[in-house]
């Protein structure tokens, strides 16, 4: 007979199964709008970030019914974690793409993720810089949501993001629903609606909902209101009082700027307590 433990732990590998695959790079199979996952939420729920060549294939295994295969691999650049003597990883990938990967001396970043099913020799493509196209969502430091298409940018935009929040493996996430302008430059999928961007809940984020409750149209306000509420503190209060007293704020902004700050203050008085 399984004990309560054991069932408990079946059941939080399974949800960190199913979470995982919900927020996969695309998720372009689920119903509702695609989703896409930053390159800044991926990165922060990494334990390892690094750019690589694979060498070789040294086996595989099963690994929750997905077969995963062990690499060897040289090394050019850590960006998050340390590697120490680590040189084989089992990559979720299929066998024809990293074989070609090897014969192409493909320059590929690898993360290990810090998802609840995993262990420490499970690793990830996150982005592959042989590719034609290297089109990559980021939301940048000054809360920007942008498609880097470029190495340069996208390795920028990677070493920024380990070096935001060293140590860090695992953020709690934001979907934000891309723009209008930005589905069409970067020419992403539309799927009953436009897609959604998965964000770290991170500095950026709160720039970003600052910025649209500066200039947002009324579509974009309970989203930015949902963003701010995660962004708790004493200076963020002091400035939606300054936003509730500007004469130009709209009654709508006011409304839902003054339920985040309820909200939090409800918060604040029961910690007290």
């Amino acid at each position: 007979m399984f004990g309560s433990r054991t069932l408990l732990v079946a059941f939080i590998v399974v949800v960190g199964f199913i979470t995982s695959n919900l927020a996969n790079s695309c998720l372009g199979s689920q119903r509702g709008p695609y989703a896409y996952r930053t390159i800044e939420e991926r990165v922060h729920n990494s334990e390892l970030v690094f750019l690589a060549r694979i060498t070789e294939i040294t086996g595989e295994r099963e690994e929750l019914g997905q077969t995963t295969f062990c690499i060897a691999f040289d090394v050019e650049q850590e960006f998050k974690g340390s590697l120490g003597e680590k040189d084989y990883f089992y990559l979720s990938a299929k066998r024809d793409s990293i074989e070609a990967w090897i014969k192409n001396k493909a320059r590929l970043v690898l993360n290990s993720p810090a998802d609840m099913y995993r262990n420490s020799e499970s690793a990830q493509v996150l982005v592959d810089l042989s590719a034609d196209e290297l089109q990559r969502l980021s939301l940048s430091p000054r809360g920007v949501l942008r498609s880097l298409e470029t190495e340069r940018s996208i390795l920028k935009a990677i070493r920024q993001s380990a070096e935001s929040l060293p140590g860090v493996n695992r953020v709690r996430t934001f979907q934000m629903i891309t723009e209008d302008e930005l589905v069409r430059k970067a020419g992403l999928i539309v799927q009953d609606g436009n897609p959604i961007a998965f964000v770290a809940v991170d500095k950026p984020l709160e720039k970003w909902a600052k910025g649209k409750f500066s200039s947002a149209d009324a579509s974009s306000l309970q989203l930015a209101a949902r963003a701010l509420s995660h962004f708790r503190s004493q200076s963020n209060a002091a400035w939606i009082k300054k936003e509730l007293a500007k004469s130009e704020t709209s009654a709508e902004k006011k409304s839902l700027l003054q339920k985040v700050l309820k909200e939090w203050e409800r918060q604040w008085n029961a910690k007290s307590k």
